[in-house]
């Protein structure tokens, strides 16, 4: 009969007896376990199937945002450092202010996209 995972400390504390349950103990906590990952998880905002390209970034919050803003993983970096963040933005299809590394913006005009300057101005970008 297993009664739980074996004991990981040398010597033997009290700490793990006060810790250290009974095999009722352990199949209450396996069976509240297995509910746990029973369930689905999928967030009801959310439509669409999981990786589904038509609807996976087009949640209803994203469509009643004015402006995506996009805060990189580096901001203080000698050059533009682009991650899923700012691919995320573009993929979306909402206007975006890119919060990141300088000249990041001149970065992507420079890849061939375009920019929002004429509907703001992205001298935030210098």
């Amino acid at each position: 009969m297993w009664h739980g995972p074996l004991r990981q400390t040398y010597p033997p504390t009290r700490v793990n007896d006060d810790i250290a349950l009974d095999s009722a103990q352990w199949k209450i906590l396996h069976d509240h376990e297995q509910n746990f990952l029973n369930q689905s998880w999928q967030d009801p905002v959310i439509n669409g199937r999981s990786n589904d390209k038509s609807t996976y970034f087009f949640a209803p919050f994203l469509s009643n945002a004015l402006i995506y803003v996009v805060t990189e993983t580096v901001g203080d970096y000698p050059h533009p450092y682009f991650s899923e963040k700012t691919w995320k933005a573009m993929v979306s299809a909402r206007p975006f202010m890119l919060v990141g590394a300088r000249y990041s913006l001149r970065q992507l005009r420079e890849f061939g996209f375009k920019t929002f300057d004429n509907w703001w101005n992205e001298d935030y970008d210098n």
